[in-house]
């Protein structure tokens, strides 16, 4: 009877753990899907400071230029055929981050947000990428 009343208890405690870290995932894929809505809105504006805030600082250093290149090529590719008016989570994914951001950025793992949007002339899928570092969560590719 003892042994029963502990395997119960060990695997209640298990459940209720994995539990706790699904919801924890979803509060994360709901955050970093958020984050990479919030990228529509800099890259409508083309915001070049706030597409900026969301790098690691190392990425950011003299690269002003190139990174409003890759805002204006954003802008265009989600902006040029009119703007998008449903624009929906298709999905959230991570896997180990690659050696190469590892050594750059100190990346320990990298989100992929899937997202689908839809305009009057277009109906595309398009992709969020961040990485996830010591410091945090940082965007790793624009949409």
């Amino acid at each position: 009877m003892l042994l029963r009343n502990k395997i119960v208890f060990l695997l209640a405690t298990l459940l209720c753990s994995q539990n706790a870290l699904a919801n924890s995932d979803k509060k994360l894929d709901n955050l970093l899907s958020q984050r990479c809505l919030g990228t529509l809105d800099f890259i409508k504006s083309q915001d070049l400071s706030a597409f900026m805030a969301e790098m690691p600082a190392a990425s950011t250093k003299g690269q002003e230029k190139r990174l409003a290149k890759i805002l204006e090529r954003s802008h265009q590719r989600n902006f040029g055929k009119g703007e998008p008016h449903t624009v929906k989570i298709t999905g959230v994914s991570y896997e180990g981050a690659p050696q190469a951001k590892q050594d750059r950025f100190g990346a320990i793992e990298l989100a992929k947000i899937n997202i689908n949007i839809k305009s009057d002339s277009s109906t595309y899928y398009a992709r969020c990428e961040y990485m996830r570092t010591a410091d945090g969560w940082f965007l790793s590719s624009l949409p």
